[in-house]
């Protein structure tokens, strides 16, 4: 049953006066959405999936609130025990290491594939400089390939 006409117009009322912009919790409660979804959503065209993929920056000087917003959207999906939730710094070999324990599969069995095996990892850091320390032009290759899905 609904509990919300929407999530995240919920998400900025639980949000208001909590000192965090509603622009900044709005987004970022677009982003626990995206999150939750997946790959199990998609928008199919000729080209193939459309996913609900989102990589969201917020910014902003400091103190106006971006990491309220993100502290919160965090802790809602780490809440939610199916969903996985990358560690705030990372290696490449850890955030390989994170995305494989990362494995969902959903059952479809009504459609052609009825088995959906795919890696889920949300990465939820409030410093950019927290979680990649120092710039590796192969990782941040790595994460070009991996932002893709294939």
């Amino acid at each position: 049953m609904r509990k919300l006409g929407s999530w995240t117009d919920g998400f900025n009322q639980y949000m208001d006066g909590k000192g965090s912009p509603p622009i900044f919790t709005k987004w970022a409660g677009i982003f626990a959405v995206a999150c939750a979804l997946e790959r199990r959503c998609y928008i199919r065209n000729a080209k193939g999936f459309i996913y609900p993929n989102i990589f969201l920056l917020v910014t902003g000087p400091a103190g106006v609130g971006k990491t309220l917003a993100t502290k919160q959207a965090r802790r809602l999906l780490k809440e939610v025990d199916w969903l996985h939730v990358a560690p705030t710094s990372v290696t490449k070999a850890s955030l390989v290491d994170a995305l494989v324990l990362a494995e969902r599969k959903e059952i479809y069995p009504m459609e052609a594939q009825s088995i959906l095996s795919f890696n889920a990892l949300n990465v939820v850091s409030n410093e950019l400089g927290t979680f990649l320390p120092q710039y590796d032009n192969e990782f941040m290759s790595f994460l070009t390939d991996v932002w893709d899905g294939e």
